[in-house]
């Protein structure tokens, strides 16, 4: 058997838990491992039989410390999906106040710029401490990175809407 621990943000342990313990029975059936959390240290340790599905294990548990929710981090079980996040503290070091405006650039007014991405896309992204995270397929979730890299950049929303959909518009040719 193997195990690893993983830290997670103190307001995120409890969502390991769930209501009565049903998250942490969902996550344990669905990924075929045991479950150990500490709420004080803020540590979510996870015990499982197979190395091979050790990537998988991990991106779940991740994605939910990211800031997803269980049953979106469970679509990671498919391989057709991959989970990306971008560390912020790359970009920006520890200037926090740059890392909010950008942080700000990436979600847009009323959220707007973070849906327009999402539906390009088809992704699911989640703006969460000092990172950013993307979940869906691998060709999906790489132009989605590109898009917010492009943001992040410092390019206007409308130049990467454009790209955004001269990308799509480029693979749906392929597709014929």
């Amino acid at each position: 058997m193997y195990d690893e621990t993983l830290l997670v943000p103190k307001d995120r342990v409890k969502v390991f838990i769930g209501k009565k313990g049903e998250t942490r029975k969902k996550l344990e059936e669905a990924l075929n491992i045991k479950l150990k959390i500490d709420v004080e240290n803020q540590e979510v340790k996870f015990f499982f039989e197979n190395a091979e599905d050790y990537l998988k294990i991990k991106n779940v548990l991740t994605a939910i410390a990211r800031g997803f929710t269980p049953d979106e981090a469970l679509e990671l079980i498919s391989e057709e999906n991959t989970l990306y996040v971008i560390d912020l503290k790359e970009w920006y070091g520890k200037n926090k106040k740059m890392m909010q405006r950008y942080k700000g650039r990436v979600i847009g007014e009323q959220g707007m710029s973070r849906k327009k991405i999402e539906e390009y896309t088809n992704t699911k992204i989640v703006i969460y401490g000092k990172t950013i995270s993307i979940i869906g397929k691998h060709e999906d979730v790489w132009l989605a990175k590109e898009a917010i890299e492009m943001l992040l950049s410092g390019s206007k929303h409308g130049t990467v809407y454009s790209f955004l959909e001269r990308k799509i518009a480029e693979r749906n040719l392929r597709l014929v």
